[in-house]
Protein backbone atom coordinates (compact mmCIF):
# COMPACT_ATOMS: atom_id res chain seq x y z
CA UNK A 1 0.00 0.00 0.00
CA UNK A 2 2.69 2.53 0.97
CA UNK A 3 4.82 1.88 -2.11
CA UNK A 4 1.94 2.52 -4.51
CA UNK A 5 0.45 5.57 -2.79
CA UNK A 6 0.57 8.65 -5.02
CA UNK A 7 2.03 11.97 -3.97
CA UNK A 8 -0.28 13.76 -1.57
CA UNK A 9 -1.11 10.64 0.42
CA UNK A 10 2.27 9.03 1.02
CA UNK A 11 2.88 10.33 4.55
CA UNK A 12 -0.64 9.45 5.59
CA UNK A 13 -0.26 5.91 4.26
CA UNK A 14 3.11 5.53 5.99
CA UNK A 15 1.72 6.89 9.28
CA UNK A 16 -1.27 4.53 9.02
CA UNK A 17 0.95 1.50 8.34
CA UNK A 18 3.28 2.46 11.19
CA UNK A 19 0.35 2.75 13.61
CA UNK A 20 -0.88 -0.68 12.57
CA UNK A 21 2.57 -2.09 13.31
CA UNK A 22 2.53 -0.53 16.80
CA UNK A 23 -0.92 -2.01 17.42
CA UNK A 24 0.37 -5.42 16.37
CA UNK A 25 3.30 -5.25 18.78
CA UNK A 26 6.01 -4.71 16.18
CA UNK A 27 9.20 -2.88 17.09
CA UNK A 28 10.34 0.36 15.52
CA UNK A 29 13.23 -1.59 13.99
CA UNK A 30 10.80 -3.95 12.26
CA UNK A 31 8.67 -1.04 11.08
CA UNK A 32 11.67 0.70 9.55
CA UNK A 33 12.92 -2.48 7.89
CA UNK A 34 9.51 -3.19 6.31
CA UNK A 35 8.27 0.31 5.60
CA UNK A 36 11.46 2.17 4.62
CA UNK A 37 11.86 0.42 1.23
CA UNK A 38 8.18 0.89 0.40
CA UNK A 39 8.23 4.58 1.34
CA UNK A 40 11.47 5.12 -0.58
CA UNK A 41 9.87 3.49 -3.62
CA UNK A 42 6.94 5.91 -3.22
CA UNK A 43 9.43 8.79 -3.35
CA UNK A 44 9.72 9.89 0.27
CA UNK A 45 13.14 10.98 1.55
CA UNK A 46 14.73 8.89 4.33
CA UNK A 47 14.57 11.65 6.93
CA UNK A 48 10.85 12.17 6.33
CA UNK A 49 10.21 8.43 6.49
CA UNK A 50 11.95 8.04 9.83
CA UNK A 51 10.22 11.13 11.22
CA UNK A 52 6.80 9.81 10.20
CA UNK A 53 7.47 6.36 11.65
CA UNK A 54 8.75 7.92 14.90
CA UNK A 55 5.66 10.10 15.14
CA UNK A 56 3.35 7.14 14.63
CA UNK A 57 5.17 5.09 17.25
CA UNK A 58 5.11 7.94 19.74
CA UNK A 59 1.40 8.70 19.30
CA UNK A 60 0.10 5.13 18.94
CA UNK A 61 2.16 3.97 21.93
CA UNK A 62 0.68 6.73 24.10
CA UNK A 63 -2.86 5.77 23.15
CA UNK A 64 -2.40 2.16 24.20
CA UNK A 65 -3.64 -1.09 22.69
CA UNK A 66 -7.37 -0.34 23.02
CA UNK A 67 -7.25 2.83 20.95
CA UNK A 68 -7.10 2.54 17.22
CA UNK A 69 -5.56 5.62 15.70
CA UNK A 70 -6.65 6.37 12.18
CA UNK A 71 -9.45 5.17 9.94
CA UNK A 72 -11.93 2.52 10.94
CA UNK A 73 -11.93 -0.77 9.05
CA UNK A 74 -14.83 0.37 6.89
CA UNK A 75 -12.96 3.55 5.94
CA UNK A 76 -9.75 1.60 5.38
CA UNK A 77 -11.42 -0.51 2.71
CA UNK A 78 -12.65 2.62 0.96
CA UNK A 79 -9.29 4.43 1.32
CA UNK A 80 -7.26 1.55 -0.06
Amino acid sequence: MVALTPEGGRNRALFWASCRMVENGQSRTNAVSYLMPAAQYAGLPDREIESTIDSAFRIASQLGPGSRLGPTQRNEVIQL
